[in-house]
């Protein structure tokens, strides 16, 4: 039964980094969009960047979600694009993707290796793709510890942090 348990919460784990990187994806090159005037849950430091993933998940809220991974600037852009909203964004690709989830927490761990032809890539398709001047590209491994239908269980994986507008954003990559 624990080893049950185990295995249900690695799976919610990685839906959740899942759900997020879709969502993230489908925003940036399939022309989906977010709100208007919608502030970042970003930081100045890559860990606060994750911490404010974190409590977008925990307050179950995909708008918080997005907002954790794009600038209030490809947000705009993508709206004006799309002439969607962000509400509209997180009830097509959000719904139910946090149910149970709880206590989650993000640590940023070790550095990790990105090919420099990726890091260029990453900028030229954010300026393109969302607007957006990235000043800085990272690869980091996380950590991520949440509670899911009352089961705590640890997940490691790799996130990419950018910084845009002096701010750094999350997207979890694998986990």
């Amino acid at each position: 039964m624990i080893c049950t348990k185990k295995k249900n919460m690695a799976a919610l784990i990685k839906r959740v980094a899942a759900a997020a990187l879709v969502i993230v994806l489908m925003v940036a090159f399939g022309g989906c969009s977010s709100t208007k005037g919608s502030k970042g849950s970003t930081g100045s430091s890559q860990q606060q960047a994750a911490d404010s993933l974190a409590q977008a998940i925990n307050s179950g809220n995909m708008e918080k979600v997005m907002k954790a991974m794009l600038p209030d600037k490809a947000i705009k852009k993508l709206e004006d694009e799309s002439g969607m909203s962000l509400s509209s964004i997180a009830s097509m690709y959000g719904a139910g993707s946090f149910e149970g989830v709880s206590n989650c927490k993000i640590t940023v761990k070790e550095k990790q290796d990105i090919d420099k032809d990726d890091v260029e890539s990453f900028k030229e398709n954010a300026e393109e793709n969302l607007g957006v001047s990235v000043s800085d590209v990272e690869m980091r491994e996380i950590e991520m510890t949440a509670t899911a239908y009352g089961s705590t269980d640890t997940a490691t994986g790799d996130a990419i942090f950018y910084k845009a507008d002096g701010k750094w954003y999350i997207i979890p990559s694998d986990m």
